[in-house]
C-alpha cells in the first residue's frame, strides 16, 4: 500500500528513471538517470527494489543526472540501471496496535487511528 497522504511526489520527476551507477548499502545519496531539469522536493517518496525511502532535500536534475539525499539510508545495495518509482512506491505495513474508533450515530466516527509499522527483510 503506498502512503496515503502522499500519492503524488511534489517534484517533477516523471518517466522512467533508472539508477545512475552502484550505490552501496547505507548510503544516504543516490544518483538517478532522469531528465535534465526534473526535480525532487524534500518529502517526495521513491522506491528502488525491495525498499522506499524519503527524499531529505529539494534537488534538480542537471545533465540527466540527479542526486538525491535519502533517508533512511539503503538497506539494500543498487545496480546501475535499477528502476526507480516515483509513484507511489510500495511499502509493506504491519499493524502494531489496536486500530481506534467511536461510534457515533448513523456510523463511524470521522477519526481512525491505525498504528503501523513498516516491514523489511
Amino acid at each position: 500500500m503506498p502512503p496515503l497522504a502522499r500519492q503524488i511526489p511534489r517534484g517533477t520527476l516523471r518517466g522512467s528513471p533508472t539508477v545512475n551507477g552502484s550505490h552501496a548499502v547505507l548510503v544516504s545519496s543516490i544518483s538517478i538517470n532522469t531528465t535534465t531539469g526534473y526535480t525532487l522536493k524534500r518529502g517526495d517518496l521513491i522506491g528502488f527494489p525491495n525498499q522506499t525511502t524519503m527524499v531529505t532535500a529539494d534537488a534538480t536534475a542537471v545533465s540527466s543526472a540527479i542526486t538525491a539525499l535519502i533517508a533512511p539510508p539503503l538497506r539494500y545495495a543498487l545496480s546501475n540501471g535499477n528502476a526507480v518509482t516515483w509513484d507511489k512506491p510500495p511499502l509493506l505495513w504491519l499493524i502494531v496496535g489496536i486500530p481506534m474508533w467511536s461510534y457515533e450515530p448513523g456510523g463511524v466516527s470521522s477519526e481512525v487511528v491505525v498504528d503501523l509499522m513498516e516491514v523489511f527483510e
